[in-house]
């Protein structure tokens, strides 16, 4: 097994050193207030995951106009001066638990989740999720309207860099604008910014241009870019990787590498059923093709996956999104050797998703419910400890056993069978395996606890009443 300590050793962007090699994936939380202002969730949001130890977080992606960028509810803006304290205050509480931090700027384009009218885009191409659901269909951009947004992007890079952000990202993948202009797909402008692989990445490389002309050199810029969007008639790895090249040449000084987009949802963010760390093969060309770093992205969820791909060469880091919201400890835990008692994500998509975002809801986790509610219910030790008994050792039993432990209580557990329920029968398909991981996690914290006594029987609570057990 590659020794995990590859992934805390320190490394460089540009001229930011971080302490590790684990990067906070962006990922949406909307957690923000309405306006786009950060608000006090956000703030012990992204404080939680830096206090796991994670050497830089990346905000969710952040909208740079009042036109049309904005995507989707309580989303964080970064559109004029009203939004810079807070993020200066994001910033601090941040450093203040010794992580570094980037903002990722980014232009919905037609996957703007909110339906609303203007939905801007390369050509008329239309999500259908959004069209089907609103009725609202993508409207090509004017050349004015390009060149605006790319001085919009290039302010907001100024407002990071007020705000002392340490890095400034743009979001040039998943589908939304700049990808509608990167593939042929999506684009069939017939102007200088549709056609020929020169045209389609105008766009991308006018942005850069217009960022760097605006903030110092010593600001590192990333990009984030699907290696490819597994579309057919879509982007290519060819075509990916020579772009790639093309922003090395521009001033970028990291590229940040995942794949997919909402219409092929399954790569974007692939569920428990995809392989880990998928678009491995693809950031691996890129590693070969720049001298810039890569940060290799997409369900690298275990600690030991994560490390090869450092050690390999495959990527210079690595960034885990949904990982952090299941477990913000996962650095910490994992620099000292105990991944048992990592809280594994399970690539469910429901918390964060199906019953979160989806919905209109804020982001949570499944397997975390301190997501997104972070500090709101600390596991304290109780006035009393008393005497407690779990009947059965399902998942909800287990983590019930291990929080009234923590708590100081004296716990009984009872199951007349193997620990973790209905787990056990879950995880019996070879594909189950971040189940499995579960099964794992929730097994070893009970039995790691002394103030947890497990008896293999069942019991009834007449029997408990009755204290013939």
């Amino acid at each position: 097994m590659t020794d995990l300590q590859v992934l805390f050793q320190p490394g460089k962007i540009g001229s930011l050193t971080l302490k590790n090699r684990i990067v906070k994936s962006p990922q949406s939380t909307a957690l923000s207030n309405m306006d786009g202002t950060v608000s006090q969730r956000s703030i012990n949001h992204y404080k939680r995951l830096a206090e796991g130890g994670a050497g830089l977080i990346l905000t969710e992606y952040t909208y740079i106009d009042e036109d049309a960028s904005k995507a989707i509810h309580c989303q964080l803006g970064n559109t004029r001066r009203e939004h810079v304290p807070g993020m200066g205050w994001l910033v601090d509480e941040v450093h203040a638990m010794g992580a570094k931090i980037g903002m990722q700027l980014a232009h919905g384009g037609r996957q703007k989740f909110l339906g609303t009218a203007p939905i801007k885009s390369a050509s008329t191409s239309s999500w259908d999720e959004v069209e089907n659901q609103y009725g609202v269909k993508p409207v090509p951009m004017t050349i004015a309207e390009i060149e605006q947004v790319m001085e919009d992007f290039g302010d907001a890079a100024l407002r990071c860099f007020n705000a002392r952000f340490d890095l400034v990202e743009v979001h040039a993948g998943h589908g939304y604008l700049i990808t509608n202009f990167l593939s042929p797909f999506t684009n069939d402008r017939t102007d200088d910014y549709g056609g020929s692989f020169e045209n389609r990445i105008r766009l991308l490389i006018g942005i850069v241009r217009n960022i760097r002309s605006k903030i110092p050199v010593s600001m590192p810029l990333s990009i984030r870019l699907s290696v490819v969007d597994y579309e057919e008639g879509g982007i290519t790895i060819d075509e990916t990787v020579e772009l790639c090249r093309r922003l090395e040449a521009e001033g970028v000084d990291v590229l940040h590498c995942s794949g997919g987009h909402h219409a092929t949802m399954q790569y974007e963010v692939s569920p428990w059923y995809m392989p880990r760390a998928l678009h491995r093969w693809g950031f691996e060309q890129i590693r070969q093709a720049v001298s810039i770093p890569v940060i290799g992205s997409g369900s690298i969820v275990a600690p030991e996956v994560a490390a090869d791909i450092i050690a390999s060469g495959a990527a210079d880091f690595i960034s885990l999104g949904r990982p952090l919201l299941a477990d913000p400890e996962w650095p910490n835990k994992a620099r000292t050797g105990r991944t048992f008692e990592i809280v594994p994500c399970i690539r469910c998509n429901d918390g964060c998703l199906h019953r979160g975002l989806n919905v209109g809801r804020s982001a949570g986790c499944t397997v975390n419910p301190s997501m997104g509610e972070e500090y709101r219910y600390p596991v304290e030790p109780a006035a009393t400890s008393k005497r407690v008994a779990v009947v059965g050792a399902g998942p909800a039993g287990l983590n019930a056993a291990k929080v009234l432990a923590d708590r100081g209580h004296q716990v009984t557990l009872f199951e007349g069978k193997a620990l973790g329920g209905q787990l056990n029968t879950a995880v019996r398909h070879d594909m189950k395996f971040d189940l499995r991981a579960l099964l794992r996690h929730l097994v070893h914290e009970v039995e790691r606890r002394s103030g947890i006594q497990v008896v293999k029987q069942a019991v009834t609570a007449a029997q408990l009443a009755s204290g013939a057990v």
